[in-house]
């Protein structure tokens, strides 16, 4: 006989005298792969959470790209200044980007000073930043701060003297300690400077306080959004034990997760943008963008899935010199391309290989955009694609329009040979097709170059 065990686990830390409802957990069986799973999990979420109307911005309901820009590091790698940013948003304007993700704006650089959102001094003013930003946006090119407000820096004063009252703390009275990220220096990789942090309590009505007076500046600065770095965890601390927090012992510290962005939306404009890192399915209560990189082709496009509707945004990493594996990854599970060259330390011309074919792979997205920008994405369910032997060919997925017609997405992952390939719907049959770069053709078979993606349209 072949069984399954499970082990359900609850950790309620209930003192004396107190009494807890634990959260119920739901256990069900299917047949199927993995989509079937999903398909549960979605029927029970959506009975399960309250949603309300998406609020994403306008600019981003289309079809777009970003620039992510690093412009200094925890090192002092000071790359451009702000009055400098206009430029490089005239240069995204000249390539079809949208928005530009800066990094590294605040004080100290990127990793350093967290959680103060003030402008670095040595790249400008603070009034410098809001003009460059200003500007950018009358380019047409959104400016999206980078923020981080998981972790304190404990080598800040800041720190040394308040926020230390404000830290997450264990069963045993300690911090929840983050040795930190070491990126391409040697004194970094030799772990001689990192920049080490402890997790914060957001249970804490003080400490939201502060933060809210420090995304207060992101707001004042005229952003047309946020992209909040590590939003999705909270390092090792799971649990809060300090009570001069104003919360119960062993308070679970994700809870306030959604607080914190409602707290924030409160202030910011109607057209503000919140991304946030590899968001886990709740926080699209409040985000409307989550961030993420994605390096294997056979990686299984589970947040797609879950997520069908294109509500929230899933934007992914594209960092190579002729990067167009990723950008058909794009194009074939409707990711939201950043381009990162020299992982995001350069500009679009820094990798011409890759923004010319992203260019044309937008152009294709933008023309089929009823079915892969706003269609309904079904994985690979309406439609089978095979091989000129007749065995099923694996890259490809399906997008559904409002109106009920498919498109299908085939991507060819080979180096050097094209692909030759046939589609059979479920109902109906594919009228026409187009490779990236391509024109429009209605051969009954289809051709797909090497490193190229097809979109095929139903009648």
């Amino acid at each position: 006989e072949v069984y399954l065990p499970f082990d359900l686990v609850h950790l309620p830390f209930i003192q004396s005298g107190e009494s807890m409802e634990l959260t119920p957990v739901h256990i069900q069986a299917y047949r199927g792969d993995w989509k079937k799973g999903v398909d549960i999990y979605r029927k029970q979420r959506d009975n399960l959470w309250q949603w309300g109307k998406p609020r994403t911005p306008q600019w981003a309901r289309q079809p777009h790209s970003w620039l992510q820009l690093h412009i200094n590091s925890p090192e002092d790698e000071l790359r451009m200044r702000f009055t400098e940013l206009p430029k490089v948003a005239e240069e995204c304007r000249k390539y079809g980007i949208s928005a530009i993700q800066l990094v590294g704006w605040n004080k100290g650089g990127q990793d350093q000073g967290n959680p103060s959102h003030d402008p670095d001094p040595r790249l400008g003013t603070f009034d410098e930043l809001k003009e460059a930003i200003a500007k950018c946006h009358e380019i047409g090119v959104k400016i999206i701060l980078f923020c981080k407000f998981t972790w304190a820096d404990t080598a800040t004063e800041w720190f040394k003297n308040e926020l230390y009252k404000y830290a997450a703390k264990d069963l045993n009275g300690n911090y929840y300690h983050h040795g930190g990220y070491q990126y391409q220096t040697m004194t970094q990789l030799a772990d001689a400077n990192t920049k080490r942090f402890v997790s914060m309590c957001t249970l804490s009505e003080d400490l939201r306080k502060i933060y809210l007076e420090e995304f207060k500046k992101v707001v004042d600065l005229g952003a047309a959004g946020v992209l909040i770095d590590e939003s999705q965890h909270h390092g090792s601390a799971i649990f809060c034990f300090d009570e001069s927090h104003g919360h119960r012992k062993g308070e679970y510290i994700y809870s306030m997760d959604n607080q914190l962005i409602k707290e924030f939306r409160e202030i910011a404009p109607d057209d503000f943008l919140f991304c946030g890192e590899c968001s886990y399915d709740m926080q699209f209560q409040q985000y409307d963008l989550s961030y993420f990189r994605v390096g294997s082709r056979d990686a299984i496009p589970l947040k797609r899935y879950t997520r069908p509707q294109n509500t929230p945004l899933y934007m992914i990493a594209v960092i190579g010199f002729d990067d167009r594996e990723v950008l058909n990854k794009c194009l074939m599970n409707n990711y939201v391309v950043s381009y990162e060259p020299y992982f995001f330390k350069g500009k679009p011309s820094d990798f011409p290989l890759t923004m010319e074919y992203g260019m044309q792979m937008q152009q294709l997205r933008e023309e089929t955009s009823e079915y892969t920008w706003y269609g309904e994405f079904l994985e690979k369910d309406g439609a089978r694609v095979y091989d000129l032997n007749g065995e099923p060919y694996e890259y490809y997925s399906v997008f559904k329009s409002s109106e009920g017609s498919l498109a299908v997405v085939i991507t060819n992952y080979d180096q050097r040979d094209s692909l030759t390939v046939s589609v059979k719907l479920d109902n109906g049959e594919v009228s026409k097709w187009k490779a990236v770069g391509g024109k429009w053709m209605t051969d009954s078979h289809i051709t797909v170059p090497p490193r190229t993606a097809v979109v095929a349209v139903q009648k």
